[in-house]
């Protein structure tokens, strides 16, 4: 059976490396290091390099997907760019999105109702929330499928109406202010014609001053 030698384990730095008699210089986690028992010297198979090797990529490749998460819930798409920008194969990165998926790490479909749910209750409009998960790579007819819900309950324009009499309360009424409101109505994603037909009472306010 082919072996190699491990010539040196260096165990200080980031992350510890493995230098064979073969001239490969492999990092390999602490954890990897116990588990095979590797210490310097030591005869192993190419087999078990191979494995050894395999391992710790998904270790490496577990551990970055972990600190990604650690501030704030990401997308499976977010999750995939993030781990491909650290130069992980293809295959180590499905073995590990299976992982984070098996323990609700990464939920796109969570994710998407947590989203919705939030932004429209701070009276963001849908099209601001289907651009905002279409950006983070979320599907569509997820998408879709958490706006018919929340549509259900309130419409767009109650929404866009609310908005309205929020940013109103105590202010004068004029057409500059009203330009302004449009131009924050159209940031926050609401559809032209909703905006206008919400926006058409305060045109005829008793109070409106035309300037």
């Amino acid at each position: 059976m082919d072996a190699v030698t491990i010539i040196q384990l260096q165990l200080k730095g980031k992350q510890p490396t493995m230098q064979l008699s073969d001239d490969r210089v492999i990092t390999v986690p602490s954890e990897i290091i116990i588990k095979y028992k590797l210490k310097e010297e030591q005869k192993i198979s190419v087999d078990t390099v191979e494995a050894i090797i395999l391992e710790s990529e998904v270790w490496l490749c577990k551990d970055a997907a972990l600190r990604f998460l650690r501030n704030k819930n990401k997308t499976r798409h977010e999750m995939k760019m993030h781990l491909e920008k650290k130069a992980f194969s293809s295959e180590i990165i499905d073995q590990v999105e299976q992982f984070l998926s098996e323990n609700a790490l990464i939920d796109d479909l969570a994710y998407a109702e947590s989203f919705i749910s939030n932004a429209l209750a701070k009276g963001k409009g849908t099209q601001y929330v289907k651009d905002y998960l279409n950006r983070k790579g979320v599907a569509n007819d997820l998408t879709s499928k958490y706006m018919n819900v929340y549509s259900e309950e309130i419409t767009e324009y109650e929404r866009c109406k609310s908005y309205i009499e929020k940013y109103l309360v105590n202010e004068t009424i004029t057409e500059k202010l009203l330009m302004k409101l449009s131009r924050k109505l159209i940031a926050q994603g609401y559809p032209d014609e909703i905006i206008e037909e919400a926006l058409e009472p305060y045109a005829h306010f008793d109070g409106f001053d035309n300037e």
